[in-house]
C-alpha cells in the first residue's frame, strides 16, 4: 500500500473515476504514472482499435456460424440437460453455454 490517506472522490464523480482512484492508491508512487487518465469511452475506442489491429474481429466473425448453430440447439438441449439424473449433460452443456454467452 502506498498511501495511507484516503482519495476523497469528487462529488460528481462517476464510478469509473470512484473506482480508478480506489485502484491508483494502493499503487507505489512510481507506478501511477503507469496509467493516465481516460475516460470510458477512450478505452472502449482503444480496445476496439486493438481488436481490429490485431485480427481478432475475423476470428469472431469465422465462429459466428457455428455459435448461431448453438445457440439454435440450445434450446433442444437444455430443457434435455435437467432430465439426466447423473448432471453429466448439464455441465458439459453448461460449460458450452458459457462460450456462447460471452461470445455474443
Amino acid at each position: 500500500m502506498a498511501s495511507t490517506q484516503p482519495i476523497k472522490p469528487a462529488a460528481d464523480a462517476g464510478p469509473w473515476e470512484i473506482s480508478m482512484q480506489r485502484f491508483l492508491q494502493n499503487l507505489p508512487p512510481e507506478d501511477r504514472g503507469c496509467y493516465e487518465k481516460k475516460p470510458a469511452d477512450k478505452i472502449r475506442l482503444d480496445i476496439e482499435t486493438l481488436k481490429q489491429q490485431s485480427g481478432s474481429g475475423s476470428w469472431m466473425a469465422r465462429m459466428k456460424p457455428l455459435c448461431d448453430g448453438l445457440n439454435q440447439l440450445d434450446y433442444v438441449v437444455s430443457p434435455l440437460a435437467g432430465l439426466d439424473p447423473h448432471g453429466v449433460v448439464a455441465i458439459i452443456w453448461g460449460s458450452v453455454k458459457v462460450f456462447l454467452v460471452v461470445s455474443k
